[in-house]
């Protein structure tokens, strides 16, 4: 009977080994390596003198010779998986005490949440009992999520690109303002120096023939001549003032007009920021919370919203499956209420009671919509974020806001 029973256990552990990398579809590879090698894992691989591949290999070169190591059987696939299988072997445990593809479902989709991408995807690819329904499943959704990031990215750097060139274009403009008017000054001071000189001559002629009346009246006519050339030289200094005053105030336009491009180039630097950190956090081929010092700690700087419900007030209405993929993505659960066009104002209230937190975008809101968000969370202590546009990179900054 003991040996029997041993028996049954050994047919079991056998059962549910780990697939090797080499018994992987083909068509699975490329995200493998992607998701679960990082490129200074890949380099440094590289190095070992079973792979001999060349130190100025391209990244694409290095991911497509580890793509194909693992194609076929042998020393290098066999390097290739004690590596992985090192890495993984206790954090992908628990995948081999599901036997459905529920349970792995479950698992799944708690990694995600906490960016365990690279633990999930190597739980899910080599388990023996996982179908192929549900690994091309999970496939689909993260070949997607790849091109949904990179688009997101991409936009925002073309974006970043054109206002870099507005704010050189706006600082070249205001240099040749300046330059402007330090010519004007100088002029300025220039017809500001002869008149004071005529004047000082003027007095001068003027006290010496003040003791004589008939030197006197036959000097009116040249002295009604100067108090012309007087009037004409306070008359062009008038005209010079009023000419400095615009260029001073033209100065302070594009000032200010600077200021406030480069404000909207710092938000948009912020919110890529925190885009790339989330294409990071999702795609990246090591989990950056495992080499973070300050991994479960206050200073955390995952985006991670634990569970909490958000709620949207505003934005459009094609964009809210796109809102609820970003929350749900961060960990966290989306509501939605669109400020009261077609869903009622009465249920704002309501939906906020059931929310953590509060984001508004200012640019899709009515004013009303916003203002009332903002009492009722500042009455309820909740947070609100209120944030520069409805686009996904102004809500990747609100949740990193809400995650800090």
């Amino acid at each position: 009977m003991k040996a029997e029973k041993t028996t049954h256990s050994l047919i079991a552990k056998k059962v549910m080994a780990r697939k090797k990398i080499w018994d992987i579809a083909n068509g699975y590879k490329c995200s493998l390596m992607g998701i679960c090698l990082g490129l200074e894992e890949l380099r440094k691989l590289g190095k070992e003198k079973v792979f001999d591949i060349h130190r100025d290999a391209t990244d694409y070169y290095l991911h497509c010779c580890f793509i194909r190591f693992s194609d076929q059987r042998g020393e290098k696939a066999a390097v290739l998986q004690r590596y992985l299988e090192k890495k993984f072997k206790a954090k992908a445990r628990k995948y081999l005490k599901a036997t459905t593809d529920e349970a792995l479902l479950a698992l799944w989709h708690t990694d995600m949440a906490e960016g365990r991408v690279d633990i999930a995807w190597w739980g899910i690819l080599t388990h023996p009992e996982a179908s192929a329904e549900l690994v091309n499943q999970l496939y689909s959704e993260l070949h997607m999520m790849g091109h949904q990031c990179f688009r997101h990215w991409h936009r925002n750097r073309l974006r970043m690109a054109d206002l870099e060139e507005t704010v050189t274009r706006l600082t070249d403009t205001l240099t040749q303002e300046r330059r402007q008017y330090r010519q004007d000054k100088g002029l300025w001071d220039q017809e500001k120096k002869e008149l004071n000189r005529d004047m000082a001559l003027l007095r001068t002629s003027q006290a010496k023939h003040v003791s004589s009346s008939e030197t006197q009246s036959a000097r009116e006519p040249m002295m009604d001549m100067k108090a012309v050339q007087v009037q004409a030289l306070q008359d062009q200094i008038s005209t010079l003032q009023g000419q400095l005053r615009a260029a001073h105030a033209r100065l302070d336009e594009q000032a200010e007009q600077e200021k406030q491009w480069r404000a909207e180039q710092g938000k948009l630097s912020d919110e890529i920021a925190v885009l790339e950190k989330m294409i990071a956090h999702f795609s990246s081929g090591t989990a950056p919370c495992e080499t973070c010092s300050s991994q479960n700690t206050q200073k955390c700087p995952g985006l991670d919203l634990c569970g909490k419900t958000v709620l949207y007030v505003g934005g459009h209405h094609k964009m809210v499956a796109r809102y609820r993929q970003l929350v749900e993505q961060c960990g966290g659960r989306f509501v939605h209420h669109d400020g009261g066009k077609e869903t009622s104002r009465s249920l704002l209230p309501k939906m906020l009671l059931t929310a953590d937190a509060v984001v508004c975008p200012i640019d899709c809101i009515s004013h009303d919509a916003c203002t009332r968000a903002k009492k009722m969370c500042k009455r309820y202590q909740k947070p609100f974020v209120p944030m520069r546009s409805s686009g996904l990179s102004a809500l990747a900054k609100g949740l990193d806001e809400l995650v800090q």
